[in-house]
């Protein structure tokens, strides 16, 4: 439970073990809960619980499936900084010998950002359920035994963690933990050598789910003034046979502009909820003023302004790869 609780979750630096030299909460003060672990147990009795590494290995022989749950203790604020967070070291060790027994290994991240997972990208199952508080246990295995079927989509890039940088100028190979901020990696030609361009491990907006979408028959509102509103129309369907609900980002992209500006920006996005094979017609309105940029010398001293020229909206594919376009349609702004 203290891992699940985060930073000011009873005291500044969370409840009571989080390992800190001082201000967590009292040990007679941790909130009652439903952990992983219990989570897993109540949902199926044949489950079970190994507490370390040597009987985990051992009880995977008849698993159907392994399920570890990892990740960071609570903190809150300086206490936590770090440049390259990942998965302590025991950590990865435990995740390497689970998956050396050929069994499914499905992988549960208990923190408050992304991190350094190792050999956990190559798990068969990762569910993101950050420091999700007292019933993030039940939540967890509501989602592993498919009583609920997950719609989550990140929202941060999550970075990659490569044990070398690539490839010289190669700006999309992977790069080691503590690389600049993703944020600067999607603004075009402002960085150079291995790993400068956005190359994120998941992208921003990426989830998965236990069926799939897609989006067809986009259009936008073909000219609109600077201090307009645009409309995209699309469609979402669901390809599988399950119920589900997708979350679509929609994004504009700017070919051509006086400034940098990164390669997509967010303008809006729609929830769908769709039965098994079935479609629906959307529509998303967002601001023109929503692609203002600060114009001028390198202080960006002048009011944010639109520019006037070519657009275009872009819906992505739910892939790792970074602007991934489904389907775009061109628009200008007068």
């Amino acid at each position: 439970m203290t891992n699940q609780l985060g930073g000011w979750s009873v005291s500044w630096q969370g409840v009571f073990g989080a390992g800190h030299v001082c201000c967590m909460g009292p040990a007679n003060q941790i909130p009652p809960g439903t952990t992983v672990q219990k989570g897993i147990t109540d949902a199926d009795s044949n489950a079970v619980y190994a507490p370390d590494q040597a009987s985990a290995v051992a009880a995977a022989s008849t698993a159907d499936a392994i399920v570890v749950a990892v990740g960071e203790k609570a903190y809150a604020e300086g206490l936590g900084d770090n440049p390259a967070p990942q998965l302590p070291q025991a950590q990865k060790d435990l995740i390497t010998a689970l998956e050396a027994t050929g069994k499914p290994v499905i992988v549960v991240v208990i923190a408050g950002r992304p991190v350094g997972l190792g050999p956990a990208e190559t798990a068969n199952g990762v569910i993101m359920a950050y420091q999700g508080s007292t019933e993030a246990g039940k939540s967890v295995a509501d989602v592993i035994f498919g009583n609920v079927n997950p719609s989550g989509k990140l929202p941060i890039s999550w970075p990659s963690d490569a044990a070398n940088v690539g490839g010289d100028f190669n700006g999309g190979a992977p790069s080691p933990l503590g690389d600049q901020p993703k944020f600067f990696d999607q603004l075009p030609g402002t960085g150079s050598g291995q790993g400068h361009a956005y190359n994120p491990l998941y992208p921003f907006g990426f989830g998965l789910s236990y069926t799939t979408f897609t989006t067809s028959n986009l259009s936008v509102t073909p000219s609109v003034s600077k201090n307009g509103t645009a409309t995209a129309k699309f469609t979402v369907t669901n390809n599988g046979n399950r119920s589900g609900t997708d979350i679509v980002p929609v994004y504009v992209h700017q070919p051509t502009s006086a400034v940098v500006v990164p390669t997509q920006r967010l303008v809006g996005f729609t929830r769908v909820s769709l039965d098994g094979n079935a479609s629906k017609d959307v529509t998303v309105t967002f601001p023109v003023s929503a692609l203002a940029e600060s114009q001028g010398d390198i202080n960006a001293s002048g009011p944010p302004t639109v520019e006037p020229g070519s657009y275009v909206v872009q819906l992505n594919k739910n892939t790792t790869t970074p602007y991934d376009v489904a389907v775009s349609a061109p628009f200008t702004v007068q």
